[in-house]
């Protein structure tokens, strides 16, 4: 829930924002600058109301590649974090891989993908899958490695498992670096779905934009791209409401 002091802390932002568009709407003209450089907000308002454009098809496009790679992603990354801590023989083994994959150009090899997969859906969700993947691995890593070692050798002094010890310290204290990772991994996945339409797609805001520059719609490029942020902003808002409800002692350390 947003309280009225959060509301109104946003409202500078607020106002600067509107500051800012009001001069571009003003200046734009004034120094005359064509439309297929610099839409004013006008322009780009329209062309975000353009029912011609079938904005529901292609913000579902890409919001089903962001969600379904995300998703894989966070469930993957988790998993084989819990997994590296718990058995050390995989973590030597394992974590020189998922730094190489980390180090791999995407935007560079996600031709390969297509090339590999096809051009469909799947190849777009793959490299979202693998840019977004990598934090929540060592943000999730890093959070059940911090728990503190008091805490372990008490579990261990009542005869916890090594399963207990993971339920009952290692989750709890790592709850903060996962949904970190996992803030992290929602804004990375929308640039993955995005590299992936500019390269090859049929629908989705990525081809919007390639397909304005195309045709020098600079104002379709500018409200594809608001779209995009805006489905940044409902994704990491939608994890941030979850990360609420799963640690409401955080929140009460906020009001207090």
């Amino acid at each position: 829930m947003w309280r009225s002091r959060d509301v109104l802390g946003l409202a500078p932002a607020v106002i600067l924002f509107l500051i800012l568009v009001a001069a571009w709407e003003t200046l734009a003209p004034v120094f005359k600058i064509p439309d297929i450089i610099l839409p004013v907000p006008s322009q780009i308002g329209r062309s975000l109301l353009d029912s011609d454009m079938n904005w529901f098809l292609h913000i579902g496009v890409t919001a089903f590649e962001i969600a379904v790679g995300f998703a894989i992603a966070a469930v993957f990354g988790i998993a084989l974090a819990v997994v590296m801590v718990m058995v050390s023989w995989l973590r030597t083994l394992l974590m020189p891989y998922v730094l190489l994959a980390q180090m791999i150009p995407k935007i560079a090899f996600a031709p390969l993908f297509f090339l590999v997969l096809g051009y469909n859906l799947l190849s777009a969700i793959v490299v979202t899958f693998l840019v977004a993947f990598f934090p929540m691995v060592v943000d999730t890593m890093t959070g059940l490695n911090s728990v503190d070692p008091r805490m372990e050798d008490l579990l261990r002094s009542l005869q916890a498992s090594r399963f207990d010890i993971l339920r009952k310290a290692q989750i709890p204290t790592a709850l903060p670096f996962i949904f970190s990772g996992l803030k992290v991994s929602s804004t990375l996945a929308v640039i993955g779905a995005t590299v992936a339409e500019f390269i090859s797609a049929r629908a989705g805001l990525g081809f919007l934009i390639i397909n304005a520059q195309v045709t020098f719609n600079a104002a379709l490029a500018f409200a594809a791209a608001i779209y995009l942020v805006l489905l940044g902003i409902v994704f990491y808002g939608m994890i941030d409401a979850v990360e609420r409800l799963a640690m409401p002692w955080k929140r009460k350390a906020r009001v207090a």
